[in-house]
C-alpha cells in the first residue's frame, strides 16, 4: 500500500487524517447498514451461495478498513512526532 508523502508541497498531515477519519466513519456506517441486509432464505432460492457472497461483501469493507486505518496511523505518527506544523498545507 502507498502512504502519502507528507512534505511541506503538499496537504497537511492534519487535514490528511481528518480525511481518512471521515472515511472511516463513513466505512462503519456502510459496514453496519450492508451487516442490516444479511440474505434470509425466504428470499434467496440460492441461500447457502448469497450468505458467502454477503459475508464476502463485508469483509471487502473491512480489507478497506484496514487500508485506510494504516493511512490515518501514517498520518497521526506524523503529527504526533511534531514533524509537521499544524497550520501548514493548502485546503483541497
Amino acid at each position: 500500500m502507498t502512504l502519502p508523502n507528507i512534505n511541506l508541497n503538499g496537504t497537511a498531515a492534519t487535514e490528511l487524517l481528518e480525511q481518512q477519519i471521515q472515511v472511516l466513519h463513513n466505512l462503519r456506517a456502510t459496514l453496519t447498514s450492508l451487516a442490516k441486509s444479511t440474505p434470509h432464505g425466504r428470499d434467496y432460492p440460492t441461500f447457502g451461495a448469497a450468505r458467502e457472497e454477503h459475508f464476502a461483501r463485508l469483509a471487502k469493507i473491512r480489507e478497506i478498513m484496514l487500508e485506510v486505518e494504516a493511512i490515518a496511523e501514517h498520518c497521526s505518527d506524523t503529527v504526533n512526532a511534531g514533524l509537521w506544523p499544524r497550520h501548514h498545507g493548502r485546503r483541497i
